[in-house]
């Protein structure tokens, strides 16, 4: 995690948003001394290109079936047969590509924006070391590239086991008839969304120069698991009324 020897070139973006798996301290040393983010940016809209364009029709029409019978045991008689029939039909199209790719990489960009602008004023307040949006924002977009191969791996285990609800996460660990809160949480602490939280602060750690990894790894798993806790009780609160 030691900084360049002085006139060696910078790294490629493309070097850095791949090696930021198993170099990660490089990566972030080169990006403490030389902020950018594009290229992980572009790498994450590909990824969702990829999950549009490659997700299985049957999956989509499964997973607009299943909501459609979400919302009749709510609101039974709301949506009529032909509606239901012809939006399923319609669940493979261009249109619901579409929106597989646009949605979620709107809905990325403004969580790594907020995730940078939040984290740049809280830690900047703890450091010696100035921490700009720019150098927050190099550090979010890096870390997210472990998000993007999650997203990838998430929609292969749902293209072959069927399942909407496949993660790689602790909900199996407890089942919705026990606790639907517990198993909801539990699909929120995945894998993916731990490594990514480590990166946060080792990339913050690096740029702070602090000796240790525990102030940046309490704030940022502190909101993890603030948020965590959220989406959980929003996903169990709304299964329930569905339920």
């Amino acid at each position: 995690m030691t900084s360049a020897p002085i006139g060696e070139s910078p790294k490629s973006p493309f070097w850095l948003a791949f090696r930021v798996f198993d170099e990660p301290g490089q990566v972030f040393t080169e990006l403490a001394q030389r902020p950018r983010g594009l290229v992980p940016v572009l790498i994450f809209a590909i990824a969702f290109a990829a999950i549009a364009i490659g997700a299985p029709t049957s999956v989509l029409q499964n997973a607009a079936t299943q909501q459609f019978e979400a919302i009749e045991k709510s609101r039974p008689g709301v949506i009529t047969p032909e509606i239901r029939e012809k939006a399923i039909s319609q669940a493979g199209g261009v249109r619901s590509r579409l929106n597989l790719l646009i949605f979620p990489v709107l809905i990325g960009l403004i969580f790594m924006a907020l995730s940078a602008a939040i984290l740049s004023l809280i830690l900047n307040s703890l450091s010696s070391v100035e921490i700009s949006l720019r150098d927050e924002w190099a550090i979010v977009t890096h870390a997210n590239m472990v998000l993007c191969v999650g997203a990838l791996v998430t929609w292969l285990g749902i293209a072959l086991s069927g399942d909407m609800t496949f993660r790689v996460a602790l909900g199996f660990l407890v089942s919705k008839d026990t606790s639907q809160f517990g198993h909801s949480l539990g699909q929120q602490i995945t894998v993916f969304g731990a490594w990514y939280v480590y990166l946060l602060a080792l990339g913050n750690q690096i740029k702070m120069k602090a000796k240790g990894i525990g102030t940046p790894l309490t704030i940022i798993g502190g909101f993890w698991i603030v948020l965590s806790v959220l989406f959980a009780w929003l996903s169990s609160f709304f299964g329930g009324m569905m339920g």
